[in-house]
């Protein structure tokens, strides 16, 4: 704080909105932000955060799964303490480990997203989402961190349940204690989160036509109700070869050529997460087609 600062005043507030108890996060890239327009109602700021969801990978942020325990383990502010005086040297740092439980699959996802940049917003239990203020637009930011560190396991010993510790340290203070801003979120539970699903051949490759099922990775719970419009063949080249049609029975999708232009080797995979007629699907690695 310098010596220009203009002091507030104090009074007294009907109304008290403070952060409540962490529940999740939603990591985002540095320049990252919603806009007063886009969060001028629920409605809105619950489209702006489902797009940002399913946007490209440069351009995405992260709904993180709920925690099942917290802990504030921030640095204490710092003093120094002489026999004439006590100086301020430091705020100390915001410093949080959350904890999340889900299966082995979703921790090595986790994993993934170890970083020493970005930003982060804070969803807590009474619905409001902590983040920061841009004072001369109103854009509201993450808070900017310095880690995000995916621990290992913390594996049960018969009395507590394992556990994945999300280690998470805010880069400066002041963001919080000076711009800090609140929204209301409670929509967030909403809001369709990505998984990784895998495309697997049934049966055999044909010229003609073939089957495949599509799988969420994590639990091999089968994705149905696609359509042709969901699905890209391209050959080895990276030319998109056309589909016919694609039919569903059982959840298994038969791919047909068109009559008289037949498949020839190349790659399947889903159009992009923001494409898809269902929402909330992506495949990291294409199938291999090997037209016999």
């Amino acid at each position: 704080m310098d010596c220009t600062t203009v002091k507030k005043n104090l009074g007294l507030q009907r109304c008290i909105k403070l952060p409540a108890l962490p529940r999740s996060i939603i990591t985002t890239p540095d320049d990252f932000f919603f806009t007063t327009e886009e969060m001028s109602t629920p409605a809105l700021f619950k489209t702006a955060m489902q797009d940002a969801i399913l946007a490209g990978v440069a351009e995405r942020i992260y709904l993180w799964p709920n925690f099942v325990a917290f802990e504030d383990v921030s640095e204490e502010a710092v003093y120094e303490d002489t026999v004439l005086a006590v100086m301020p040297v430091r705020d100390g740092q915001y410093r949080f480990r959350f904890h999340i439980r889900e299966n082995i699959c979703v921790h090595k996802a986790m994993y993934t997203h170890r970083s020493n940049k970005g930003r982060a917003f804070v969803y807590d239990i009474e619905g409001q989402l902590t983040g920061t203020e841009d004072e001369a637009t109103g854009n509201f930011y993450g808070l900017s961190i310095v880690m995000i560190h995916t621990e290992k396991l913390k594996i049960s010993d018969g009395s507590v349940s394992t556990k994945t510790p999300i280690y998470v340290v805010l880069a400066d203070n002041k963001e919080l204690d000076l711009y800090g801003a609140i929204a209301d979120a409670s929509f967030i539970n909403t809001v369709d989160r990505i998984n990784d699903v895998a495309i697997e051949v049934s049966g055999a490759f044909a010229a003609t036509d073939f089957d495949v099922t599509v799988k969420v990775e994590c639990d091999q719970t089968p994705v149905t109700g696609l359509v042709e419009a969901d699905f890209i063949l391209t050959n080895t080249a990276g030319v998109v070869q056309t589909i016919e049609t694609v039919t569903e029975l059982n959840g298994v999708y038969t791919i047909t050529a068109p009559a008289g232009n037949p498949f020839e080797d190349g790659f399947l995979t889903l159009v992009a997460p923001a494409d898809l007629t269902l929402t909330g699907y992506e495949v990291l690695t294409p199938l291999t087609v090997n037209i016999p």
